[in-house]
Parts: C-alpha cells; sequence; structure tokens
C-alpha cells in the first residue's frame, strides 16, 4: 500500500503543485484509515496459520468465512465514515485554503474502494 501511495504521489505530481499538495496532506490520513484493516488481515492470518498447524479444516473454514464477513462489516462502516468526513479532513489537517476542494476529493475517491 505505501508504494501505492507513493506512486500515486508520483502521479499526481505531473498535474502541479496543488495536486501533490493534496495528495500529500490526505496520505497520512489514508495510511490510518488502512491501518485496522492490515491488523485484522494479520488477525485472521494468525488464526488461519493455527489451524491449519492444528491440521483442522472445519476450523479453517470458520475463520475464512468470518474474515468475509468481517472484511465486508468493517470495509462498508469504515468506507462511509471515511466518505463522510472527507469534506472536512483537509481542514482538520489544516490544508491550505486553495488545496481544501482538491484534497477533499482526492480522499474520497481512495475512500471509495
Amino acid at each position: 500500500m505505501t508504494v501505492v501511495q507513493y506512486v500515486d504521489t508520483a502521479m499526481v505530481g505531473h498535474l502541479g503543485a496543488e495536486a501533490s499538495a493534496a495528495v500529500g496532506v490526505t496520505s497520512t490520513m489514508v495510511w490510518l484509515s488502512n491501518a485496522p484493516l492490515y491488523a485484522m488481515g494479520v488477525g485472521v492470518l494468525a488464526n488461519i496459520a493455527r489451524a491449519s498447524g492444528e491440521g483442522d479444516e472445519e476450523q479453517i473454514k470458520k475463520v475464512a468465512m468470518q474474515a468475509v464477513w468481517l472484511t465486508g462489516i468493517v470495509g462498508l462502516a469504515e468506507g462511509v465514515l471515511m466518505v463522510g468526513i472527507s469534506p472536512v479532513i483537509p481542514n482538520i489537517l489544516g490544508a491550505e485554503a486553495a488545496i481544501r476542494r482538491t484534497a477533499a476529493h482526492y480522499y474520497l475517491i481512495v475512500s471509495i474502494p
């Protein structure tokens, strides 16, 4: 994800200083909003690895199904939250007035998926 963010910033850099600043001001918030999802992934992986080591196929299936549900529910909830707060994130992060709208749009776009 970090590499994707760097590539994204490099591509936007060709659009000018305002676009680069908009991406830069929101990039830490993108990382922060992805952190709980990464943590869940590590937790699911640990549970599946343990069940795999025990040879418990039923537990693997159970954890995998829980992961699908957890991903859907938490992803939807976090997506709605991030889309909802996208207009205020640049203000909270102290972005200059000239880039607030662009930064809010960028954050909205990257929050949807």
